[in-house]
């Protein structure tokens, strides 16, 4: 990463500079596409997008919170550029392109997709509510898909899942996240402060039913720029939010 020597750099990972991937030594222009839409001021910390040279936003909230940033830390102003969100864009172009697999069977596909992090749900959790809703006797099929820092961080989340509901047919976990499927054909969403429940809202326009734990704060100094965080101003417009 220092001796890189581009015109520009794309990325789509946050803290340049902060902490093991440094700045080029050369002129080297860096541009940041966000890979979720929830707001920059505290999920992440609170530098992790000032050594960005241009960001492509997902809405106007990006746009607020970065110059509210820039103007209460007299930071450089970053160019910002009105993007949206091409991952969101793909998924429905996927939907348009190909016609989903009608459910003959009349059963109903839940996906369960929780962030990652320590107020996460965890494997536990996720076990309760599995069997709850397996006491139901509905003809439900569940996917399971973790967030891709837990696949590569907690081995154990997903084999305790798999040794719970190893003889049931209808449960599944999606270990490869570059899979879409299980996103394209769910009727039904159960998330926690995962930005895939935005997505997945507004790609199918279906609910999700949003588990309370703690919000995801990386930036214990977020309310000083005195914003909302989009994943909490949407969570009663797109779903249900459940007590733990």
């Amino acid at each position: 990463f220092n001796n890189i020597k581009i015109k520009n750099f794309v990325l789509s990972l946050t803290d340049l500079n902060n902490f093991h991937l440094k700045k080029s030594k050369f002129q080297v222009k860096y541009y940041y596409v966000f890979h979720s839409i929830i707001s920059t001021h505290r999920a992440y910390y609170k530098d992790s997008f000032d050594n960005y040279d241009v960001i492509f936003c997902v809405g106007k909230h990006h746009i607020n919170e970065i110059r509210s940033r820039e103007s209460k830390y007299n930071l450089k102003q970053k160019k910002l550029i009105k993007h949206g969100y091409g991952k969101l864009d793909f998924l429905i172009e996927q939907q348009n392109s190909k016609e989903i697999l009608t459910n003959r069977n009349k059963q109903t596909n839940l996906l369960i997709a929780p962030t990652w992090g320590e107020n996460s749900l965890n494997e536990k959790e996720i076990i309760l509510i599995i069997n709850e809703i397996l006491k139901s006797k509905l003809n439900i099929k569940i996917t399971i898909r973790p967030h891709t820092m837990t696949v590569w961080n907690k081995p154990n989340f997903i084999n305790n899942i798999k040794n719970n509901f190893k003889n049931n047919i209808n449960i599944i976990i999606e270990n490869d996240l570059n899979l879409t499927n299980s996103i394209l054909t769910s009727d039904l969403m159960i998330s926690d402060w995962s930005g895939a429940a935005i997505e997945f809202a507004f790609l199918k326009k279906k609910p999700v039913i949003f588990i309370e734990t703690i919000q995801k704060t990386r930036n214990f100094e977020w309310d000083l720029l005195e914003l909302p965080t989009i994943e909490k101003e949407l969570r009663k417009k797109i779903g249900f939010v459940l007590k733990k």
